[in-house]
């Protein structure tokens, strides 16, 4: 379990107990980065994708669709976000109302943060 899937766990904990690396789609082997099986809810956490990761490169991004597009297709409802995203809980917006907490508000657009290089 990655550092970032227990922050997640740990802060949902109080609404329903998630499972990190989740499988599911058998006799496939994904899995969900974090998964709330009652809820049918899963978060997938996309490193890498200012970095050329795997996420980001076109091997990569069409595995993600074939995943993501099964996992809608059997009643899952997965939210993707950064890793900083999940780091500084910003996530958190999506994720509260998802699993039935609060009321969900489209969030105001943002302009882009450029990355400064050093």
């Amino acid at each position: 379990m990655t550092d970032l899937a227990a922050l997640l766990i740990r802060t949902t904990a109080h609404l329903s107990q998630g499972v990190a690396e989740h499988r599911f789609a058998e006799p496939r082997r994904w899995r969900f980065d974090v998964a709330w099986p009652d809820a049918k809810l899963a978060v997938e956490i996309d490193g890498g994708v200012f970095a050329g990761g795997r996420h980001s490169r076109g091997y990569g991004y069409r595995a993600d669709l074939e995943k993501l597009n099964c996992a809608t297709l059997l009643g899952w409802r997965v939210l993707r976000f950064l890793p900083e995203q999940v780091r500084s809980l910003e996530c958190l917006e999506w994720l509260l109302p998802a699993l039935g907490e609060g009321r969900f508000e489209v969030p105001q657009k943002q302009k882009p943060r450029r990355r400064r290089r050093l």
